[in-house]
């Protein structure tokens, strides 16, 4: 049967589509006829490439800029010696950017600072694992297994990292020297590497003190403690000439945090001075040197030693 719509001729008949209607209409989608209309359709299809590249390109964005936020917070919680602070802040930077490599790094830290040694090493760790010629990353653990009481792991990392740097450099020379003092083991190669590190930087006072611990623990008083009077000498003047100077005030803390860290490393000079004044007879001065040295914070507890 015909459809009822289907116009007929004057026989009765139906008239086939192809003679007089064209091709029978197509269902779906068609482009719009008018000139605007495609205009319209080509900025529509524009948009929507260009929301496909760059959708992924300001994701990445927005939260690599969250992520510096959270970072610079951390930070500034670890200048106010607000260590947990610092961790939760690191800890948000990490969640909006965990392929930052570096966030591992900086939360080690702040976790040493802390007291969370087993933090600090699994962070370390992991820094290490990440990159395997980060020389920092070794550096900073010798630095957590030394506080752990882990002087041969310290000592090794300590080599790994002066590897990596430079046979040659003065601060891993010297950081060896000091780790391998402290743990009483190879002592003359101790000697040997901040030797080295004096000739390449002579006068700076942290070799000169690190010089002097080595050989009191050879019991070369004498020589020891003309290192450690140049050193608390040199010491004391850097300090004054740091907080001498004029900062701007968003350095203020900065400032301080440096001054600190000088002292810091004075009052282990000055605990060192104590012990070889000690042992030389000079009870005196050796209880004035151990009561400077805890006036300026040293405390082995904390890893000022």
């Amino acid at each position: 049967m015909s459809r009822p719509d289907r116009p007929v001729d004057k026989f009765g008949f139906p008239i086939p589509v192809t003679f007089d209607e064209g091709p029978a209409p197509r269902k779906g989608f068609r482009l719009p006829e008018s000139p605007g209309s495609r205009r319209a359709l080509g900025v529509l299809v524009g948009v929507v490439i260009v929301g496909l590249l760059v959708g992924p390109w300001l994701v990445r964005k927005v939260k690599g800029l969250r992520a510096h936020m959270f970072e610079i917070r951390a930070q500034n919680c670890f200048l106010d010696d607000d260590y947990a602070g610092a961790v939760e802040n690191i800890d948000h930077a990490m969640q909006w950017l965990p392929e930052n490599k570096n966030l591992v790094f900086y939360r080690a830290q702040y976790r040493l600072a802390a007291g969370d040694l087993d933090g600090a090493l699994t962070d370390a760790n992991t820094a290490v694992q990440q990159a395997e010629k980060f020389g920092r990353g070794y550096t900073l653990r010798s630095m957590i297994h030394h506080r752990r009481g882990e002087y041969a792991e310290s000592i090794q990392d300590a080599t790994t990292a002066l590897k990596l740097a430079s046979p040659n450099d003065p601060s891993g020379l010297n950081d060896r020297a000091y780790y391998r003092a402290l743990a009483g083991q190879e002592l003359p190669g101790a000697l040997a590497d901040v030797e080295l590190a004096l000739r390449q930087e002579p006068g700076e006072p942290s070799y000169l003190d690190t010089r002097g611990y080595i050989q009191f623990k050879l019991e070369k008083y004498p020589p020891a403690l003309a290192d450690f009077d140049k050193a608390i000498e040199t010491t004391e003047s850097q300090i004054g000439e740091v907080e001498s100077q004029p900062v701007p005030r968003d350095q203020q803390k900065y400032l301080e945090r440096e001054v600190r860290s000088m002292t810091e490393g004075l009052s282990v000079m000055y605990h060192h001075r104590a012990e070889v004044q000690d042992k030389l007879g000079h009870a005196d001065k050796a209880k004035s040197d151990f009561a400077i040295a805890k006036k300026l914070g040293y405390d082995p507890s904390k890893g000022i030693e």
